[in-house]
């Protein structure tokens, strides 16, 4: 299947880290060309993968996952970085031991348990400002919490922060199955997804923390023995 691209700017190569960091962003600056490798991309380097399609048909590239702007980006012919410009049509992005799942936005697999699957979403967002907007952009609702490119004609314009601004990682759970369907990994959902475990008798003894990688995967193991 061909893919649906656009346009964006030269690739960062970042490690990835399972901690919050902040960054700061001088006014005037591009948060896209300031903002170090580990605040950009999921891995430290461009990678061979496949994007399989929900059609049947699969694509493979170098690919690598930017959650600054919540976009699956590959290395197009030309060695330019393009996105994926459609991916509510994904079904996964396998880079590696890699795996990557759409719904709302992209969320990397931790886990899979049977037919659910314990994922994590990473973002890079701007810490809200109460003053004034971040970005030397016109925008309605006041402050932007999320840095983007605007797409006009065809032609990629980078915006400018016009403030001294802070970004912060932030790392979001989520549950789900195999047919791409993820809600929040809370203690709410988990009863609902799993009604026939004795869950409140392993909460009740285990203590869990809704943000902790490692408790949420001994959770679902628990509940998909």
């Amino acid at each position: 299947m061909k893919l649906l691209l656009f346009i964006f700017v030269s690739c960062f190569n970042v490690a990835i880290a399972q901690q919050s960091n902040f960054y700061p962003v001088k006014m005037g600056e591009i948060p896209t060309r300031v903002l170090p490798n580990e605040a950009m991309y999921a891995m430290p380097a461009f990678t061979r993968g496949t994007a399989f399609f929900r059609d049947g048909t699969a694509s493979e590239q170098k690919f690598n996952y930017n959650f600054l702007l919540d976009e699956m980006h590959f290395i197009g012919a030309a060695g330019d970085t393009l996105a994926i410009a459609d991916p509510v049509l994904l079904k996964s992005v396998v880079i590696d031991s890699n795996v990557f799942y759409y719904e709302k936005g992209y969320v990397q697999e931790m886990l899979k348990a049977g037919n659910y699957i314990l994922a994590v979403k990473r973002q890079t967002l701007q810490v809200v400002n109460q003053k004034r907007g971040g970005y030397d952009a016109t925008s309605e609702t006041g402050a932007i919490k999320t840095f983007n490119s605007v797409i006009l004609s065809n032609q990629n314009y980078k915006l400018q922060v016009r403030t001294d601004v802070l970004f912060q990682q932030q790392f979001a759970y989520y549950l789900g199955t195999s047919g791409n369907s993820f809600v929040k990994a809370s203690r709410k959902n988990f009863h609902l997804l799993f009604p026939g475990k004795d869950l409140k008798t392993y909460l009740k003894e285990n203590s869990i923390n809704f943000n902790s990688p490692a408790d949420l995967k001994a959770l679902l193991q628990f509940c998909t023995r």
